[in-house]
């Protein structure tokens, strides 16, 4: 004779065990199950999101160098910048022209 009874238990019974609410019962609406489990899920993705953003934080906190593109870029603009205005089709168009005419 065996008298071993296991102990079932659910996700549905431990969340209605922490929420003190008997899903089991008639006297539960499937409508305020519904509004339960998504206050739960919202509650949950404020606090995953609430870490994400702790996370974030500290590694911004870490870092320390800040590089100083603006005034290398500006440099290189400078140093680069084409006496002519013309677009890239019209320089490449009268380059052309040029080397037709040499020939």
């Amino acid at each position: 004779e065996c008298t071993f009874e296991p102990t079932l238990t659910t996700n549905r019974d431990d969340m209605a065990r922490r929420a003190d609410v008997d899903f089991t019962s008639s006297s539960v609406s499937s409508s305020s199950r519904v509004d339960l489990m998504l206050a739960r899920h919202h509650a949950t993705e404020r606090k995953k999101q609430a870490q994400r953003d702790l996370k974030a934080a500290r590694e911004d906190k870490e870092c320390t160098f800040t590089p100083k593109v603006a005034a290398a870029a500006l440099n290189h603009h400078e140093k680069t910048k084409r006496k002519d205005k013309r677009t890239v089709h019209e320089r490449l168009y009268k380059q052309q022209q040029q080397r037709e005419r040499s020939r």
